[in-house]
This record gives structure tokens, sequence and C-alpha cells, in this order.
């Protein structure tokens, strides 16, 4: 027997459920591009940046396939560390997207350290912050300072 396993049931609070009652927006209309927009320059304000801000609607898997595919062209190395789902995820697309990608294994719920992500010859490094799959939360910021002293692309996007 296959299982769905995904959050819920829960309460909805009577603002959402109203909500929900409404007639659904349609994403081609003025209307809806005035609440993208409003959401963008929130997001910008959000994470105190002045810079683009992308939207993706789709799942976190739509989200890392489009930073992997994005970021790396087919045959890069990449280094991945797996401490859960997630970042086991992580390291399926990185190989279904044509990269070379180095798997370091770890228990479930044990996070990389620093030392163990500075390696050389990598076009980058794929994390996943906090991995709910056992409950792990990575140390981004060490983990990048340590990886962008080997990894040439390191320095493209901000740490957090």
């Amino acid at each position: 027997m296959d299982w769905l396993l995904t959050p819920g049931p829960v309460r909805l609070h009577p603002k959402a459920l109203e909500a929900l009652s409404r007639p659904q927006l349609h994403h081609r209309t003025e209307a809806a591009r005035e609440v993208f927009l409003k959401a963008r320059g929130l997001l910008r304000e959000a994470f105190h940046t002045e810079g683009e801000v992308l939207i993706l609607t789709g799942s976190g898997t739509l989200a890392m396939e489009a930073l992997v595919k994005n970021l790396f062209a087919p045959g890069e190395r990449v280094l991945v560390p797996v401490y859960g789902k997630f970042s086991e995820r992580f390291y399926e697309i990185a190989l279904e997207a044509g990269l070379a990608a180095k798997r370091l294994d770890y228990p479930y719920g044990k996070v990389p350290r620093p030392e163990e992500v500075a390696q050389e010859g990598y076009a980058g490094l794929l994390l996943v912050h906090s991995e709910t799959s056992t409950g792990a939360l990575a140390d981004l910021p060490a983990l990048a300072r340590a990886s962008r002293r080997k990894t040439p692309r390191a320095s493209w996007g901000r740490t957090w």
C-alpha cells in the first residue's frame, strides 16, 4: 500500500476559511499582478535586499531543481552532504541534471562540519538548512564560509 505523507489535517483560522470560499483569482489578471508585486516587495523587506526576489509557485523540489539547473552545467562537480531525506533529494536532483555529484553520507540527523565541506575542485555545495525529515539544522553561515575558501562560485550568493 502506498502512503501519502503530508502535514495535516490542520485547523484553519476562520479568516483563512473565508478567503478560501471566495472565487479564485486568475493568475493573468491585473488583480493577481498587484498581489504578486506586493508579495515581492514584502519579501524584499523581509530579506533586507533591494535585489530581485524570485517567487516559485511549486514544491520545495521545484525550487531545488531550479537552483541546480540554473546555477550548474552538466558535468560540473558539486559536493552534496546527505543527512536526511531532503538532502538525499538534492543529491538525486544533481545526478538527474548530469552533475558529477560527490555524496558525503552522514547518519540521518547529524549535520556536516565546516572542515568536511572545505574541499577543492567543486563548482558548488548543495545544502539543506533545515532537514525537516530528521529535525537537523545545518550551520549554513559556517558551512558557506568553509566552502567559499575552496569553491570558485560560492561567492555568487549571500548567506543569511
